[in-house]
């Protein structure tokens, strides 16, 4: 029995690299899926992979200008392998060239005191709505709603007319809010599709692009019923999220919308595992809720 369980557990690891090398190669920089299949590695006694993406993940750090954590996976490296001369190379660059930012910035900021302080500039500007914007709602106790600040992202970027995005987004809200606990909510993506404006690949890969999160195609992915039990029907049914595998004390998650963080929150609540986000088709889903959860099949038993 055990000899079993170790074998569906190197199975469930295999599909993990396999999906996992592939999603990174999309996304070079996506360093927690890098994470991900780096933990899938070791478990599989892979070193010489899992060397391979831990410098990967050292180096998408550096492409994001996140030095701290890139000098601290190299230092992690050389505590494993202390004679890797390429880490040793690395981080010896690094270091030097964060010095020489450290004393550029020193003189900078010698050169800016003796200066008149000058009008803000635009970033300047943006960076303080920001700053209003999350101390109103701060201040109201409460989440902003994720399908509201998706179709601001639509309409700032030009995607569509806002006439068309609030047609959208009033009749979405109507559906949702009637509603009851046997219905998985409506997303936007769905929404816009049935409407002819955007189709499901359009919107899905500008969310993508705007949250640097990586689309995971369900349809191909050897999804365990347990682990999609692991939340509580009433959260997946209400927000359209789900896990979907499990590596150690990570649950992989799945949602049409990252900019809902009332659905984040209440996975958070209900969930004892660190949780990773990962961007779905909701059709793929919405398939899966219900075929899990044994939606519109009756209980039938034969005679």
């Amino acid at each position: 029995m055990q000899t079993k369980t170790q074998d569906n557990e190197r199975v469930q690891l295999l599909q993990t690299v396999e999906m996992f090398e592939a999603v990174t190669q999309a996304n070079p920089d996506d360093y927690q899926s890098l994470e991900i299949l780096k933990e899938a590695y070791t478990k599989l006694a892979r070193d010489d992979d899992s060397l391979r993406v831990s410098k990967q993940i050292a180096r998408a750090h550096l492409n994001l200008g996140q030095l701290s954590q890139a000098t601290l996976q190299y230092e992690g490296i050389l505590q494993k392998y202390p004679s890797d001369s390429e880490t040793k190379a690395a981080l010896e660059e690094l270091q030097r060239n964060t010095a020489n930012l450290d004393r550029r910035g020193n003189a900078a900021s010698e050169h800016a005191h003796h200066e008149k302080p000058t009008g803000k500039d635009g970033d300047e500007l943006l960076c303080d709505l920001i700053v209003k914007r999350a101390t109103r709602l701060r201040q109201n106790f409460t989440d902003p709603d994720g399908d509201e600040l998706l179709c601001e992202m639509i309409v700032k970027h030009g995607l569509l007319k806002e006439k068309d995005v609030m047609d959208v987004l009033h009749g979405v809200q109507g559906v949702n809010g009637q509603a009851n606990g046997d219905s998985i909510r409506t997303t936007l993506v769905q929404a816009f599709s049935d409407r002819g404006l955007l189709s499901p690949d359009q919107l899905l890969a500008f969310i993508t692009e705007r949250t640097n999160l990586a689309f995971m195609p369900l349809s191909i992915y050897d999804v365990v019923p347990d682990i999609v039990q692991l939340q509580p029907r009433d959260i997946s049914f209400k927000y359209c999220t789900m896990p979907f595998d499990r590596i150690s004390r990570t649950l992989l998650m799945a949602t049409a919308n990252p900019f809902d963080e009332r659905a984040k929150k209440a996975a958070e609540k209900a969930l004892d595992y660190n949780l990773q986000w990962y961007v779905c088709s909701p059709m793929e889903i919405t398939q899966m809720l219900k075929d899990v959860f044994l939606v519109g099949k009756a209980n039938t038993k034969d005679d």
